[in-house]
């Protein structure tokens, strides 16, 4: 019997990676290991006390709670952004509030503690990141085999025939830090999952099916339940004005998570592909390569569809 997937979250911060975390913690599937965190849509030690939040919400024993270390506090070759309010919210769960966190981060930058755990457990990891990839240049700098010494990559980034969110072509991650997006492809090979807008654009969480979970689930979810609910009435507005969804917004980064969870949930396609790393238009956009004899890039595996009825229950079937 194959074993529960151990997975280390890599996280931006926002609505779409708490959605991830809460997941993650809730899935009799995954065990969580560890977070990191990483300049996405907030910095880094904000992200950090997001998730430590979100694992008091979380978890059964606060002093069991998975280990949380910040990241990099900028992108690999460019200066920060800053923070995403629009979609996220002033607070990064769309307005909702949750209790002081009662942990602390660890003293080890994010860097090092991916290479200490992927060499304490080679093979055995799930690197799940669901902000920028920021972090991993970093951490080949101290270990240039670190992509030989996880399971499996995931991340959730970028897009190759949807349309993008940052600009017409390129997703928000990778246009945060297009530089550390092409490292990760160059390093990691079919290793690698790429799960973009092209599938978590057609997963999504409706208003209905919240308030359903919310009359099922049980005693020990109800609070992670209705903090979901809370959250994501900031992401419903979001998506209304951006998308014209009504009632809808997108399960996002925890796509990514999902697929980890349950593979066949996704249609994958490998394909040789870079990341368009020059200023401009195309920042951040994923070029791919189709041609019968395809020769530039890096072969990547690309999440391109989704059943997404079963993704979404299979999603919302961890808090029932």
């Amino acid at each position: 019997m194959e074993s529960v997937p151990r997975i280390i979250i890599d996280t931006g911060g926002g609505i779409g990676s708490a959605l991830a975390i809460l997941f993650a913690m809730c899935e009799s599937g995954l065990a969580l290991q560890g977070v990191t965190t990483v300049c996405g849509d907030w910095d880094a030690k904000q992200a950090a006390e997001q998730a430590l939040r979100l694992l008091r919400l979380g978890a059964s024993d606060a002093a069991a709670s998975p280990p949380v270390a910040a990241g990099a506090d900028r992108p690999f070759a460019h200066g920060r952004k800053g923070p995403l309010e629009e979609a996220h919210g002033r607070n990064g769960f769309g307005g909702a509030l949750l209790p002081p966190p009662v942990g602390t981060v660890l003293d080890e930058p994010a860097a090092s503690y991916l290479v200490r755990m992927a060499n304490a457990y080679p093979g055995e990891l799930t690197l799940v990141m669901t902000g920028p990839a920021t972090n991993w240049p970093q951490a080949l700098e101290l270990d240039e085999r670190l992509a030989d010494k996880f399971r499996h990559i995931v991340i959730a980034g970028g897009t190759v025939f949807a349309a993008g969110n940052a600009t017409p072509v390129a997703e928000r991650g990778f246009f945060d830090d297009p530089e550390a997006a092409e490292r990760l492809l160059a390093t990691c090979g079919e290793r690698l999952t790429v799960v973009g807008l092209d599938v978590t654009m057609r997963t999504r969480l409706t208003e209905d099916a919240l308030d359903r979970l919310a009359r099922c689930c049980p005693p020990e979810r109800e609070r992670i339940v209705a903090f979901m609910r809370r959250m994501l009435n900031h992401s419903f507005a979001y998506y209304r004005k951006e998308e014209n969804w009504f009632g809808a917004a997108s399960l996002g980064a925890a796509a990514a998570v999902l697929a980890v969870a349950d593979p066949s949930l996704f249609r994958t396609s490998v394909m040789r592909a870079t990341v368009e790393t020059r200023a401009g238009l195309t920042a951040g956009m994923v070029v791919t390569d189709r041609r019968v004899r395809s020769r530039i890039g890096h072969q990547v595996r690309f999440c391109l569809e989704v059943d997404e009825e079963r993704a979404v229950n299979r999603f919302l079937s961890a808090f029932a």
